[in-house]
């Protein structure tokens, strides 16, 4: 029997949708998008997937319920939040390394 579960569906949403969705000024948006805080795909126009923001709004309200910055839950948090961008960025690099590998190889 075949299994035929449908493929995982994804939402892409433009900064002024986000900003909707986060109830603020499209700027915020860019800012939290050049900072690090909010994965994006680069283009014209940038588009956010809808579970990034998501896990935003959901990393947000654990910093919040952390309490203060001093506190160890607050450190472990951003402890978590740093070693996700460094593998983010790490997978960037990767990827933009194999391509410029590719096109050395075709030239």
């Amino acid at each position: 029997m075949v299994d035929e579960s449908e493929p995982k569906k994804f939402k892409l949403l433009t900064e002024s949708e986000v900003a909707e969705l986060l109830r603020c000024k499209p700027p915020k948006v860019k800012r939290l998008r050049l900072s690090g805080k909010l994965p994006y795909i680069p283009g014209r126009p940038n588009f956010i997937l809808e579970s990034d923001v998501l896990d935003y709004i959901q990393r947000e309200r654990k910093i919040e319920a952390a309490g203060l910055p001093g506190s160890p839950e607050f450190q472990a948090l951003q402890l978590q939040e740093t070693q996700k961008r460094a593998r983010e960025s790490w997978m960037k690099y990767q990827f933009r390394l194999r391509r410029r590998n590719a096109a050395k190889a075709k030239t």
